[in-house]
């Protein structure tokens, strides 16, 4: 096959996917050029090293609507590094992983087209490649704030279904999960939790209210598989 179709390609920012983009570009990586010319240089040849790597930027262009704003601007206002993947859809996935920031964003509206915003995400350290997808969880179980019974998942927790709801009691304020997968890094919304161990409290909105958590599970070198649970909390 001499190619593969772009759609499809996903940016993903701390585990959550960055919507509406219509161009992502880089990161662009290069290496310093370190001139190490003298006058013994063989026939005035110059001559020169490798330096410093630097993975440089990766670029974005956007259809803009009021998620990705909020989303853009939270990147914006945060301190410290996210986690960032770019997934491209080749078969199987390969997946490009890297740690940055959000160092710049731009709406913009023409009079004669649509709203469109760029942005850019400085990338530091090391890219990571990776085609090969992790085994992701083989258990998940739940508890909440006034109920014994575990939660009730809907549909029935599978290793390869990847959306879950569940309702808890009006009165519940937290949940804490129980994610099993071995030799894995297991996170709930970004907070390390080991394998078969219980989780921290997971706070949960106001009667009324959905939350999201999400679970991510991965091995090392392979990409990460990423369970989300949208928990009701309805009112009295």
């Amino acid at each position: 096959m001499a190619g593969t179709f772009a759609h499809g390609t996903k940016l993903m920012i701390d585990e959550e996917q960055l919507t509406n983009l219509t161009d992502i570009s880089g990161p662009g990586i290069d290496i310093e050029d370190l001139d190490v010319t003298d006058h013994n240089s063989a026939d005035a040849w110059m001559e020169f090293v490798k330096g410093l790597k630097d993975a440089g930027e990766v670029s974005i262009d956007g259809n803009f609507n009021i998620t990705n704003a909020q989303k853009m601007m939270e990147l914006i206002n945060a301190s410290g590094n996210n986690d960032i993947s770019i997934i491209f859809p080749t078969s199987p996935e390969t997946a490009l992983n890297l740690n940055g920031f959000v160092n710049n964003y731009e709406p913009s509206a023409p009079h004669d087209d649509k709203i469109e915003f760029s942005g850019s995400l400085k990338i530091s350290g090391k890219p990571e490649l990776s085609h090969d997808v992790s085994g992701g969880l083989t258990a998940l179980e739940g508890i909440e704030e006034t109920m014994e019974e575990a939660l009730d998942f809907v549909p029935s927790f599978e290793n390869d279904v990847y959306e879950y709801t569940t309702t808890v009691e009006a009165d519940s304020t937290w949940i804490k999960l129980t994610p099993t997968a071995a030799d894995h890094e297991i996170t709930v919304n970004g907070q390390t939790v080991s394998s078969g161990n219980q989780s921290g409290e997971i706070a949960l909105g106001d009667q009324g209210s959905l939350t999201n958590v999400k679970v991510k599970a991965k091995e090392e070198g392979k990409i990460a598989k990423i369970y989300e649970i949208i928990v009701t909390r309805p009112t009295a």
